[in-house]
């Protein structure tokens, strides 16, 4: 990481700093030894906004994207509901 930022020399660096509004729990950020030797500032509050807006709204192609995999989860489980034996084990 040392090397990327030396490289790209960034002026800010945006962490993804905030409370998760479902869990209640904070974001983990990165070392701040990773970004701060290049001088570059560090902006802790923009990220947090726009993931957690973007974690409420959806697209009509973001809701299609979840029905699809929704639907494939669906039939896993009932494969899965097929197969299993009393006994069985994941392993």
């Amino acid at each position: 990481m040392t090397e990327f930022f030396a490289e790209h020399k960034p002026d800010t660096v945006f962490v993804n700093l905030g409370t998760n509004s479902d869990s209640g729990l904070t974001t983990m950020v990165p070392e701040e030894k990773w970004y701060s030797e290049c001088g570059a500032r560090t902006e802790n509050v923009t990220m947090h906004n726009v993931l957690a807006e973007s974690r409420v709204y959806k697209n009509d192609e973001e809701i299609e994207i979840m029905r699809w995999a929704s639907k494939i989860t669906c039939e896993a489980h009932c494969n899965v509901m097929r197969s299993v034996k009393p006994g069985m084990r994941e392993s």
